[in-house]
């Protein structure tokens, strides 16, 4: 008997290690980055930002990713915890210019140690998208990240 609630007590401590929170609603716009329109989900808050693109599954679609905006430019440093679909990002500075691009791999629910990504700078925009992305699309440093619509709307206060 007492096997037997030691084995119920270690699954569900592994379900509670396992299960997903639930994931934020992000709101959705259009960027631009070398005439290339972009659908992007915007992470602009620390509970989106967190979030992420965690526990997606499959690849996103073509010219579709995730836009981490921040309040001032800093030191970016992005990691691949429970992140399942490998992810190019590019860190764009103040000014939206793009200062570098980092691949990175994706992990699983049991690995330790995580992919990272740092910017080459102080950095205020990230774009995550499918891995090769930039490559395919001849997106480069030095090119410029634009919005669309306006930033009304942006839980940040960025420019």
């Amino acid at each position: 008997m007492k096997k037997i609630i030691i084995c119920i007590f270690v699954i569900c401590i592994n379900h509670q290690a396992f299960s997903k929170p639930p994931r934020p609603i992000f709101q959705r716009m259009k960027v631009k980055v070398n005439n290339i329109i972009i659908d992007v989900e915007v992470a602009d808050t620390l509970e989106e930002q967190s979030y992420g693109l965690m526990y997606i599954e499959k690849p996103l679609k073509e010219n579709q990713g995730m836009l981490f905006v921040y309040d001032y430019a800093k030191p970016l440093t992005f990691w691949m915890k429970n992140t399942f679909i490998p992810l190019s990002i590019g860190f764009f500075d103040k000014n939206k210019k793009l200062i570098n691009i980092e691949e990175m791999q994706s992990s699983s629910l049991l690995q330790m140690n995580y992919d990272t990504a740092k910017s080459q700078g102080l950095a205020q925009y990230a774009l995550e998208m499918n891995i090769g992305w930039f490559k395919k699309n001849n997106v480069q440093p030095g090119h410029r990240l634009e919005f669309f619509n306006s930033n009304k709307g942006l839980k940040s206060s960025s420019p």
